[in-house]
């Protein structure tokens, strides 16, 4: 059981008031308009022993939505929809969600770059969208090809670029026709062109050996491994000062 001493009568007098007082203070809605938005708040007032007066503190109830406080985010839980007055927007629960910030600097590299121009001069519209997508996909989130359409349904390009048609099979063929083809050249060659680069360039070799029996690059030579398999030799040029490559 807690006690308390008092030095004098007034002093017991003061405090049994202060009780009654905390006691019996009420809280009050009232609203407050933030940016043009009204919010309801409870304001609740309480006794501040140290410095002995009445403060009050502010907690936040919810939007005011038709005249009364409702909380967004649990609404947006819920199956009713938020429906303000007629100055107001209509909102409801989101339907769908897409990855967005990843691609914004990646994105504003491709411009500054050109890179979809170039690919637009050596592929139709469709087979450069599933490049770049592919590309960015290796970039921001590495996935086998058969889950690449749902990471690209699930991120803003699917808005950007709808109904790509990235089946793992449709990749394949994409790929086999660049690997087929001087396209890769081609596109190193128009960018290299066009950033006029005068710099120091950058060479460099190296190989790449494998047992895979569906490749048909492969081919057997010097293997400075001393491995007894078939390789691909892979040689880049490079930009030494954007560090870009110029030529695969």
């Amino acid at each position: 059981m807690r006690t308390y001493s008092f030095p004098n009568n007034n002093s017991k007098l003061l405090y049994t008031l202060m009780c009654l007082y905390n006691k019996h203070m009420k809280s009050t809605l009232r609203i407050k308009k933030i940016n043009g938005i009204e919010y309801w708040y409870e304001d609740i007032p309480y006794y501040d022993k140290e410095k002995k007066q009445i403060r009050h503190k502010s907690k936040y109830v919810g939007r005011n939505i038709s005249g009364k406080p409702v909380r967004v985010r649990d609404a947006l839980n819920s199956s009713d929809e938020i429906v303000q007055d007629e100055t107001s927007f209509v909102s409801s629960k989101p339907i769908n969600a897409y990855n967005y910030g990843e691609f914004l600097p990646l994105q504003k590299i491709v411009e500054e770059l050109k890179i979809e121009e170039y690919l637009g001069d050596l592929f139709n519209e469709k087979d450069r969208n599933m490049i770049l997508s592919m590309a960015l996909n290796r970039v921001i989130r590495p996935t086998a090809m058969y889950n690449l359409k749902t990471w690209y349904e699930n991120s803003v390009l699917s808005l950007q670029w709808p109904e790509l048609p990235l089946k793992s099979q449709n990749i394949s063929n994409l790929l086999a026709k660049v690997g087929n083809s001087d396209i890769p050249s081609m596109f190193m060659g128009k960018m290299f062109r066009n950033l006029g680069t005068k710099r120091t360039l950058m060479y460099d070799l190296t190989s790449l050996s494998s047992y895979s029996q569906l490749i048909n690059l492969l081919e057997y030579g010097y293997n400075r491994d001393n491995c007894d398999l078939p390789q691909i030799n892979l040689s880049m040029i490079v930009d030494k000062e954007k560090g870009i490559p110029g030529d695969v």
